[in-house]
């Protein structure tokens, strides 16, 4: 099956795993209980092949420089991509969410509806860029589903770090991974993005573990549920090996965030994210949330590609 072939995929499926099923909500219990990364990475295997919706990644002919981003990705953990948004898009963007309230507060983060979020301009033409999406594939094994789609402003603050600001993993499904984009210029003291690369998987967590002077306890450990527990400990073994993520505005990358992570709070200047999350399938607990953007209809630019609409198969009108 090639990209065009895409297309050809009975519409009734797209939609299949996105429901409020006893089976969604096993799978979902089991997604935020299984810690063990190899258990993790076989139940992907698993969905990538036998789910009847799913594209394999060998299907789409992926070469060149996205094969080697993705390639990148799989193995860090992380990649900078090489595209950016305009300074015009985003100035878009921004005067756009000017015009918008949050609907809600949380560890003093403010984040915006998804129904805003998809109507933005450029956000949705942005985050199905093929060339992402083609990116995003090698990691997955399969063409992307767009799970979710947030974003939020973090106010410059001299508070103590709490929430999203330590160090942790997180558990959007089995297999999946984040876009970021920069709506403005973010430096060292503007809430850069940290990862630690490699910590997505154990053959990486061993390394660097290993590296940093501490034993295969420690390795299990750093995978346990209560992952902030280990935070300190992980910060004074291997902080220095997180990699922080700064940027101009219109700047984007994509990480695992299975892999451990964490945002550092802004001290000189707010930072405004847009994230959209790659995955799968989506969890039924999920589902509420998505179906908010199903009044309205998707671009025609998004609909007359298939790659774009396959991994918009859960946003939007069909």
């Amino acid at each position: 099956m090639t990209t065009k072939d895409l297309s050809q995929l009975d519409i009734r499926l797209h939609r299949l795993d996105a429901t409020e099923s006893l089976h969604s909500h096993i799978l979902w219990s089991l997604n935020k209980t299984t810690n063990n990364p190899v258990v993790r990475e076989q139940i992907a295997e698993a969905v990538s092949s036998s789910a009847p919706w799913q594209v394999p990644v060998s299907a789409l002919g992926i070469e060149g420089e996205n094969q080697q981003q993705g390639d990148a990705l799989a193995r860090e953990g992380w990649v900078q991509l090489t595209q950016s948004v305009s300074r015009e898009a985003c100035d878009e963007i921004n005067t756009y969410f000017e015009s918008k309230t949050p609907i809600e507060t949380h560890m003093s983060l403010d984040y915006y509806s998804i129904e805003d979020i998809f109507l933005a301009p450029h956000v949705l033409e942005v985050i199905t860029d093929p060339n992402i999406l083609e990116i995003i594939a090698i990691h997955l094994g399969v063409a992307p589903t767009i799970i979710d789609i947030c974003s939020w402003r973090s106010p410059a603050t001299s508070e103590t770090v709490a929430g999203s600001q330590i160090p942790h993993r997180d558990r959007e499904d089995f297999k999946f991974c984040k876009l970021f984009i920069y709506l403005n210029d973010v430096d060292h003291s503007g809430g850069p993005h940290a990862y630690l690369p490699r910590s997505h998987t154990l053959e990486g967590m061993t390394e660097l573990c290993r590296e940093g002077g501490l034993d295969q306890t420690s390795v299990s450990g750093f995978f346990a549920k209560d992952h902030r527990l280990s935070a300190e400990t992980l910060l004074d073994k291997l902080g220095s090996k997180f990699h922080a993520i700064s940027g101009k505005m219109g700047s984007m990358f994509i990480a695992d965030t299975f892999g451990y992570h964490f945002g550092y709070h802004p001290i000189s200047r707010p930072r405004f994210v847009i994230q959209a999350v790659y995955g799968q399938m989506v969890h039924g607990q999920r589902h509420a949330r998505l179906k908010n953007t199903h009044p309205f209809p998707l671009p025609d630019l998004i609909k007359a590609h298939p790659l774009r609409a396959f991994a918009c198969r859960l946003l939007g009108q069909y």
